[in-house]
C-alpha cells in the first residue's frame, strides 16, 4: 500500500478540485499501489495537491465556452448540423480533466455546478431545438445509464 503522506496528498488534492471523486473498486484495484504518484489511473482520476500547479490567470471554469453556444442549459449547439447533450449531471466516472466540469457532479469545496436535472421536458425541449440525426451526441458515458425509452427521445 502506499504510505499515509500520499492519502495526506489526495485529500488536499480534493480540497482543491472541481469535480467530485468517483471510481469504481474495479479501477482502484488496477492502480499500482507500490508507485501510485506514476500510475496512469491514478493520475486520470485522483488529484494530488503536490503535482496540482496554480490556477493559469486565463483559466475559465467552462474552457470550451460551451454554455455561450447553450439555447437551452445542457445543450450545446455551436455548429448548425451538430449538436452536443449533457442528459444527466451525473458521470459514472469522474476524470479529472474533464472540460465539463462546470455541470457534471456535486457541488465542491470550490465550485457551484450548473443543475443538470434528468427531466424529460428538458430533454424533449433540446431535442426540438437540435437535429435528429447521427451528429447528435451525448457527453460522456453517462448516456448509457439511460433507459432506452429516455434514449429514444434522441432518435
Amino acid at each position: 500500500m502506499a504510505p499515509e503522506s500520499f492519502y495526506q496528498d489526495v485529500e488536499a488534492g480534493l480540497k482543491r478540485a472541481p469535480m467530485a471523486l468517483r471510481i469504481s473498486p474495479y479501477l482502484l484495484s488496477r492502480i499500482d499501489w507500490a508507485n501510485p504518484y506514476h500510475d496512469p489511473i491514478r493520475t486520470q482520476f485522483m488529484p494530488v495537491a503536490s503535482q496540482q500547479m496554480a490556477d493559469h490567470p486565463k483559466l475559465r471554469f467552462d474552457s470550451l465556452r460551451e454554455r455561450g453556444d447553450s439555447p437551452v442549459p445542457g445543450l450545446t449547439h455551436r455548429y448548425s448540423d451538430k449538436a452536443l447533450f449533457l442528459p444527466l449531471d451525473s458521470c459514472p466516472v469522474y476524470c479529472r480533466f474533464c472540460t465539463r466540469s462546470y455541470a457534471i457532479g456535486g457541488d465542491t469545496e470550490r465550485v457551484e455546478k450548473l443543475r443538470l436535472s434528468a427531466r424529460p421536458q428538458r430533454w424533449e425541449e433540446a431535442s426540438s431545438i437540435s437535429p435528429r440525426d447521427p451528429s447528435w451526441r451525448t457527453s460522456s458515458s453517462a448516456a448509457a445509464t439511460l433507459t432506452t425509452s429516455r434514449r429514444n427521445i434522441f432518435r
